[in-house]
């Protein structure tokens, strides 16, 4: 697997928008002060993080706002806290979306970068009421109202960024407990079985290509964001081309291109019958990444049919 860090790459095309969020909370000022309506009492209680060993504590402070305490903690020190921050926040309704206009207060680990900023959470319960699901709007710093309100019809079709489940906890742990400890070490191990297995798949793929197709060679490989028309319309995304030389007699064989990057991973295949001592330029483009992406990994394997 080879990896290409496209932000090196001298090409115009490429373009990085270095505005948008960086982090969940970058307004100095929010898009507004207003809380539209008082928020749910089913918000209020502990919540726990679905995928991290995090501990949420939503707490009333008045009428409209609440404080929100993070305690966050890790599978190799799960009986200590490795950083708590607090936020206070107000419900705002805009378009039928109940967002979370929050301020990050303070923080446990010394860092100030976020801190009196703000960030835009929308959510929504499910599970009656059992779950929290909870979004990041990403927009421009200081954006106003309507860029926050185009930002809304985006967020539907994305998973939540942070899933919260409701627990009978009266306050927030001090440690993990000894149920989440275990479930958190059992995903882990999991997930950490099915990367081996995949990159034992890939390694023997590898393999296997190599063997069978000893007198296929790949000559000038490039990985580059370009633009091309698809449908009428100019898109714009990732191009791997190469030139692969056959050293032998006619043969049919099946080509993958597979992209990798922070966005996904995506395959291309591609099948054509060579002809002896034939060299052919071959191209897989990929639309799917967007053009926030800064690193990809690429491989490219060939096997007869």
């Amino acid at each position: 697997m080879k990896t290409i860090n496209l932000k090196k790459l001298a090409i115009p095309l490429l373009v990085l928008i270095s505005t948008l969020l960086t982090s969940c909370f970058e307004h100095d000022t929010p898009f507004t002060n207003q809380p539209s309506r008082q928020p749910e009492k089913a918000l209020n209680g502990i919540w726990k993080d679905e995928k991290l060993l995090n501990y949420y504590s939503f707490q009333k402070i008045d009428q409209h706002h609440l404080r929100i305490i993070i305690s966050k903690f890790s599978l190799n020190n799960p009986e200590t806290i490795t950083n708590q921050e607090v936020i206070e926040a107000f419900v705002h309704t805009l378009d039928g979306t109940n967002i979370l206009v929050s301020q990050k207060i303070s923080r446990g680990d010394g860092e100030i970068y976020d801190l009196k900023k703000w960030g835009y959470f929308p959510y929504e319960f499910v599970d009656d009421g059992e779950q929290l699901n909870l979004s990041v709007i990403g927009v421009e710093t200081n954006a106003k109202t309507e860029a926050v309100r185009q930002a809304l019809p985006n967020l539907k079709e994305k998973a939540p960024s942070i899933i919260l489940r409701k627990t009978n906890l009266q306050r927030l742990p001090s440690r993990v407990p000894e149920h989440d400890e275990r479930e958190h070490s059992l995903r882990a191990k999991e997930a950490k079985l099915k990367q081996l297995e995949k990159k034992l798949s890939e390694h023997e793929q590898q393999v296997k290509a190599l063997q069978v197709e000893p007198n296929l060679k790949i000559l000038n490989e490039e990985c580059t964001f370009i633009s091309w028309e698809k449908d009428g319309e100019e898109v714009k995304g990732v191009e791997i081309s190469f030139n692969l030389k056959n050293n032998a007699c006619k043969r049919a064989v099946k080509i993958l291109a597979k992209l990798t990057c922070s966005e996904g991973e995506w395959e291309k295949k591609i099948e054509y019958t060579f002809k002896e001592n034939e060299t052919v330029a071959f191209s897989a483009k990929f639309d799917e990444p967007s053009d926030k992406v800064s690193e990809v990994e690429y491989q490219v394997t060939i096997r007869n049919l």
